[in-house]
């Protein structure tokens, strides 16, 4: 019999064919240049399809009959004036019945549907007039970006929304609309979205419930809701077991549900571009008893809530995890616009799982992100003249051996950062301090070093480099909060005593895009250290040796 509802799940998921479905003819139509239109229904609601060519002897030959009940083998949604048809190329012939129900246009089903809240799931590039009721889980901070077409900057932030279905999709605001709508849209608040444009996002940021992304301009309309109390569904039914993750492709996004094995502790990182993280590593096992380790950061790493994971006794539901392969070991990552973690959710599923395991037993745990142990890479040793002449590497390093000298009057070498993130936060009028990067006020903060445009200096040459907070307080010989209350004479003297000094630098070179869209070259310091005489002068007698053979 007929497959109802599947006309407007075909339009609903134009990018990912359903299953054969059978709809009945309601009208047939030969147009002058011999296309052929059918009215075909399922029931509900009824569309326009345009029958491939190769099908057309099946109307001279009468197969194809008014009535007849028709099984849709292939096909696709197409745009005819601004509506969409289904162009069908393959189908097999059926019964022919009385007509079944009363159907309705699709461009008014879809009316229909937009004029109550529209579920995400539901969302298409047919819909039009939607609103929709949902909740921003997560909320970018405003970022700058190059718009190549207009060469000019321009501003740019995300969102992550999520409906009542527990279904997410991206929205992006660019321009006027990311400066606009930053100000206002809050995380943890509900919404009206409506006057935004809908399309195919990419694979990576495909579920199964939705294909789609929300794009809004400075015009849309995005009201709060006036019922803030409104529900969201806490734990998804997509849950990845975690033995699968294993064979799946890295940077895929997959949710999880495990039992806590252990929850590390906050550990400062460097980014490779230079950027203070802060990660916490978290251990989770599902009932196949495979171990895998989540990296949560910078606020993520520090939400009061992951502290309140017990070991062995808590359950963790992690949303829109990024799957990460390193050093032979497959792991999760977070990812502050996607990810969503739920700790200890009221859900029968996470309860079944707690159940499981203290009934199971204390049999043995695999631990899949168990890395192999990597060997240990020896820095190529350069001269600063080298380093000049090589074009910027992913993921290289060079060992240089150099003095240090810093301008005498820049006494300004820390600033005021999160507690959290350890970004830079901004003093407001009521005395607190701001950090656009967690979006939160705070009474407190701390002072890390940052030192830009440090000379580094060898027989060669020299280059300008920017060196960060543990390589100030080795450089500075003196801890941040120490040098921070010293006067602007006591400032200027012990950079002074630090101009001069010897050190194994750990060098990273950068190229960045400057606003007319060339680029430059700058130098970061990942690491230093002072110089160990034994090891170098091996490395120098290597050097030399090559060189004589």
């Amino acid at each position: 019999m007929i497959t109802k509802g599947s006309i407007v799940k075909a339009v609903t998921y134009q990018d990912t064919k359903i299953n054969p479905f059978i709809v009945q003819i309601y009208d047939i139509n030969r147009m002058l240049n011999d296309v052929i239109f059918v009215e075909v229904s399922d029931e509900d609601t009824k569309i326009e399809a345009k029958l491939d060519s190769n099908l057309s002897n099946l109307l001279d030959s009468g197969a194809i009959k008014v009535n007849q009940l028709i099984s849709v083998d292939s096909y696709k949604i197409s745009d005819f004036e601004g509506r969409p048809v289904l162009d069908i190329s393959s189908l097999t012939c059926n019964q022919i019945v009385p007509k079944i129900g009363t159907p309705m246009p699709i461009s008014k089903k879809i009316q229909k549907l937009s004029e109550q809240y529209t579920p995400i799931s539901a969302l298409s590039t047919f819909l039009y007039d939607w609103t929709l009721k949902a909740k921003v889980i997560k909320k970018s901070e405003l970022k700058e970006y190059l718009n190549k077409k207009l060469q000019r900057n321009e501003k740019y932030m995300s969102c992550t929304l999520l409906d009542n279905y527990n279904t997410r999709i991206q929205a992006s605001f660019f321009s006027e609309a990311a400066e606009k709508f930053f100000q206002t849209i809050e995380e943890d608040k509900i919404y009206l979205f409506s006057g935004g444009s809908i399309s195919l996002a990419e694979q990576k940021y495909r579920t199964p419930e939705c294909s789609y992304q929300l794009s809004f301009n400075a015009s849309a309309s995005i009201i709060p809701s006036q019922d803030q109390t409104w529900k969201i569904i806490a734990v998804d039914r997509a849950v990845t077991p975690i033995e699968k993750i294993v064979n799946m492709p890295e940077k895929s996004l997959v949710d999880v549900l495990g039992i806590v094995q252990e929850v590390g502790d906050v550990v400062e990182r460097t980014s490779k571009k230079g950027q203070a993280l802060i990660q916490r590593v978290l251990k989770i096992f599902d009932r196949s008893r495979k171990l895998i380790e989540i990296s949560l950061w910078n606020e993520q790493a520090t939400d009061q809530k992951i502290l309140s994971l017990v070991p062995q006794e808590s359950v963790f539901h992690g949303k829109g995890l990024i799957i990460t392969h390193y050093n032979g070991g497959v792991g999760l990552s977070t990812s502050r616009s996607l990810s969503e973690l739920i700790c200890n959710p009221k859900d029968e599923s996470a309860n079944d799982l707690l159940n499981w395991y203290k009934n199971s037993g204390n049999d043995p745990l695999v631990e899949l992100s168990e890395k192999k142990e990597p060997r240990r890479i020896e820095l190529q040793l350069k001269t600063v003249a080298e380093i000049q002449h090589m074009p910027a590497i992913k993921d290289e390093k060079f060992q240089v051996l150099g003095h240090v000298t810093m301008r005498k009057n820049e006494i300004n070498l820390a600033y005021e950062s999160c507690i959290g993130c350890k970004k830079k936060v901004n003093q407001e009028s009521d005395g607190f301090y701001y950090c656009q990067g967690c979006r939160k006020s705070s009474k407190e903060f701390i002072h890390r070093f940052l030192l830009r445009g440090i000379i580094i200096s060898d027989f060669t040459g020299s280059i300008f480099a920017t060196a960060f907070h543990e390589t100030g307080e080795l450089i500075l010989d003196m801890k941040v909060k120490d040098f921070v209350v010293k006067s602007e004479e006591e400032k200027q003297e012990i950079i002074k005593n630090a101009n001069s000094k010897h050190f194994s630098f750990t060098i990273r070179i950068n190229e960045v895009k400057t606003l007319e869209g060339n680029t430059r070259t700058e130098y970061t310091i990942s690491n230093a250290s002072f110089i160990n005489h034994g090891d170098c002068t091996k490395k120098i007698l290597n050097l030399v040796s090559n060189g004589i053979n």
